[in-house]
C-alpha cells in the first residue's frame, strides 16, 4: 500500500511546472522542475530523461516502482517526502513529485556561502534534524530504510533552515549484480541524490 502519496496526471504537473520550463537541476537520469500545485504547495518534480517506452526497460520499471513503494513508506518532517508520482504511457513519462526545499542544499551553505549567515543555533538545528530523520529511517521504520549516500549534496534546507534528507534518481540497479548485492541495496538505498 502506498501511504502518504497520490497519483497525478501529466497535465496537472505540466500546469504546476509552467509547461516544464522551470528547470532547477539535472540529476542522474532525470531533470528536476520546480512547480506549484493548485493548492499552493510548492513542489520539485523529478522527471525521467526517458521519453519512450521502447527505451524504458523492465529493469528500469521495476526499479522505479520499487522506489515509489519505498518512498511512500517514509513520512518525516526532516525528509524530502514523496507526495505524488506520475506514470503514463502516451506520451510516456515517469515522474516523482517531492516537497520543495526553498534554501537549496547544505553543500552551498558550507562551501559557497561559507555559512557565515548561520549562527550556532541554526547549525545545531540542521544537525539535530539530520539525526532525527536517520533515527526514524533506521529504527522506527519496519523494515528500516538506510540512506546509501548521505552527504551535503542531498541534505536540503527549508525557508527556516530545517534540514531535510533527500535522495533522487531514475537510474535502475545494475541487473548484473549478485542477488546478495541487490538484496542488500533493497534495504540500503532510498531515492535520489536529490534535488531540490
Amino acid at each position: 500500500m502506498r501511504k502518504w502519496v497520490s497519483k497525478l496526471n501529466r497535465a496537472e504537473l505540466e500546469t504546476a511546472c509552467e509547461d516544464f520550463s522551470n528547470i532547477i537541476d539535472t540529476l542522474a537520469g532525470c531533470i528536476v522542475y520546480k512547480g506549484t500545485l493548485s493548492s499552493g504547495v510548492e513542489i520539485a518534480v523529478a522527471s525521467s530523461l526517458v521519453t519512450s517506452s521502447k527505451d524504458w526497460s523492465n529493469n528500469a520499471e521495476m526499479s522505479y516502482q520499487k522506489k515509489i513503494d519505498m518512498l511512500s513508506r517514509v513520512n518525516h518532517k526532516n525528509f524530502v517526502n514523496l507526495i505524488s508520482y506520475c506514470e503514463e504511457d502516451e506520451p510516456f513519462n515517469r515522474m516523482m513529485v517531492f516537497e520543495y526545499a526553498l534554501n537549496g542544499i547544505l553543500f552551498e551553505h558550507l562551501l559557497v556561502k561559507k555559512m557565515e549567515h548561520l549562527d550556532w543555533c541554526a547549525r545545531m538545528r540542521i544537525i539535530m534534524g539530520i539525526a532525527y530523520c536517520l533515527q526514524y529511517m533506521h529504527h522506527d521504520l519496519n523494515p528500516p530504510v538506510a540512506h546509501s549516500n548521505l552527504n551535503s549534496h542531498n541534505i536540503f534546507l527549508t525557508n527556516d533552515y530545517a534540514a531535510k534528507i533527500a535522495e533522487i534518481s531514475f537510474l535502475p540497479q545494475d541487473s548484473s549484480k549478485s542477488k546478495s548485492s541487490s538484496d542488500n541495496e533493497s534495504v540500503h538505498s532510498t531515492l535520489p541524490p536529490l534535488l531540490m
